[in-house]
């Protein structure tokens, strides 16, 4: 798809809202998930005054992203990722410390002792 850039009367790229990048993008792309992405670096944007806002050239960054290649017809759809408990959960597993254990043995779990509450 080729976009032909808007520019100002001063000859600078247009900046557009999160809601106005959107309707050009169509299809399910919503203000928030360009704002998420814009606030976390994976698409590139401009802040003004508080506000993301996007150009042309913002635009067509993210639809190349979302562009999906075509595929050979011999080729079948990749599996579907597996779903997740989230992110938190994601950040717990990879910060837990895994144990060093030799080839071959397993490690046996123990539960924590009973904790006991107010003075008896």
């Amino acid at each position: 798809m080729h976009m032909t850039s808007a520019v100002t009367a001063t000859g600078t790229p247009l900046a557009r809202t999160a809601e106005e990048a959107a309707a050009i993008i169509g299809g399910s792309c919503k203000a928030s998930w360009l704002k998420r992405m814009a606030r976390e670096g994976k698409i590139g944007a401009l802040k003004i005054g508080g506000a993301w806002n996007f150009t042309d050239a913002h635009i067509a960054q993210v639809m190349r992203l979302c562009e999906v290649p075509a595929s050979h017809p011999a080729q079948h759809a990749p599996a579907p990722l597996p779903v997740t408990a989230g992110r938190q959960a994601a950040k717990r597993a990879a910060a837990a410390p895994v144990p060093a254990t030799p080839a071959g043995r397993v490690t046996q779990l123990r539960a924590r002792p009973i904790r006991q509450r107010g003075a008896a």
